[in-house]
């Protein structure tokens, strides 16, 4: 005979499979912080169809339509050890008050929750809508762009990554105030406009985006999946498939980054964009942290690149130039120029286009339409 009390235990268990179970508490655990100074946020929060993660600044949502119960707190770093250790197709999942008790296979776990109510929950409204991206051309931008930030820069504006949507294009910017790298998508969604600095009330200002949560974005990017993004009141909202990602953006004055490419180029040096790499790459072998310039001379068919340092030796190196623009010699941080190509692959524009002013060195780096670099020169 069933007594009530057993009718109520077993109306409280909720399955759900293992492997969906760890993958929502893996990406939720993304946003968990490492160091924490209240228990709650330690925790991943389950429940109301939801698989959560915060460290205040930026929370990850994953949808689980099987976790139907109410929310509970689970220690994130414990629930993954026991999801990555237990074998089973199901979990099953009892909460009752203080504790939860999940089951996997043959093991039984009885887990302490934290209270729920200490988990922050924060609903952002008055958002807008901002071009939505194919997640392959997503990925792509970030990857071209994060690696110019400056992460220890006292100015926080050059610590993100400004996000800027002007008629049918959505560019993505990224500086150190040494070097620039600007990646353009072009969308085909009408939104309103987000800009550096609004002029007029038609205008919103554009966001300046940590790279956490981009980066966060980039594991989930698919090339049939588009990332939805939102943006008002400090926060953005970006959405891929069943993952949502919350932050705070950066706050402060991005450059005018418009300002830094010149209208008109002088004539570029195109070459083979993997051959240069490589030829890069090679020359900078000597290089120190005294001496970490490498002489970029591009003369007729030829490119020669030469080092020097008193503790490892010297370089010469020279890459075939495919088609010759203008005769140039700059000193470049080799560092920046192989950053800039390393996210293409081979499905990219093959050639990259060199641009050198003759009056001051800066040197812009251009693949197709979409990336454009911009590296400042060093002292000789």
């Amino acid at each position: 005979m069933t007594t009530t009390k057993e009718r109520k235990v077993k109306a409280d268990v909720v399955r759900i499979s293992a492997q969906a179970f760890k993958r929502a508490v893996t990406i939720a655990s993304h946003a968990v912080a490492a160091a924490v100074a209240k228990p709650a946020l330690s925790c991943v929060r389950i429940g109301d169809g939801l698989v959560s993660g915060t460290d205040l600044e930026h929370r990850i949502d994953v949808d689980l339509s099987e976790a139907t119960f109410s929310p509970v707190l689970l220690p994130a770093k414990r629930l993954r050890a026991i999801l990555n250790e237990a074998a089973g197709d199901e979990v099953a999942i009892t909460t009752d008050g203080s504790q939860c008790v999940i089951k996997i296979g043959r093991g039984e776990w009885r887990l302490p929750t934290e209270d729920q109510a200490e988990f922050p929950v924060w609903e952002p409204t008055g958002l807008d809508p901002m071009p939505a991206i194919p997640g392959d051309q997503f990925e792509r931008a970030v990857k071209s762009v994060v690696y110019a930030i400056d992460k220890n820069s006292s100015r926080y504006a050059l610590g993100g990554v400004l996000l800027e949507a002007i008629d049918n294009k959505l560019h993505f910017v990224a500086t150190d105030g040494r070097r620039l790298s600007v990646a353009t998508c072009i969308h085909d969604i009408a939104t309103d406009d987000f800009v550096r600095k609004p002029t007029d009330k038609k205008q919103k200002r554009a966001p300046i985006v940590p790279v956490k949560p981009l980066t966060e974005l980039l594991k989930h990017c698919r090339p049939n999946e588009s990332v939805f993004l939102k943006f008002g009141n400090g926060t953005l909202m970006a959405n891929v498939a069943d993952v949502t990602i919350t932050a705070t953006t950066v706050q402060g004055e991005f450059p005018n980054w418009a300002d830094i490419i010149p209208d008109k180029l002088p004539a570029g040096n195109r070459l083979i964009r993997d051959e240069l790499n490589n030829a890069v790459r090679a020359a900078s072998v000597v290089v120190s942290e005294m001496s970490r310039g490498v002489k970029f001379s591009f003369h007729g068919d030829t490119l020669t690149m030469k080092a020097k340092s008193a503790d490892a030796g010297e370089s010469k190196v020279e890459c075939e130039i495919e088609e010759h623009g203008a005769n140039a010699v700059v000193l470049l941080d080799p560092l920046y120029v192989t950053q800039f190509l390393r996210p293409f692959d081979k499905d990219d524009e093959p050639l990259v286009s060199i641009h050198v002013e003759p009056s001051d060195g800066k040197t812009i780096l251009k693949v197709g339409d979409s990336c454009v670099g911009v590296i400042m020169p060093l002292a000789e």
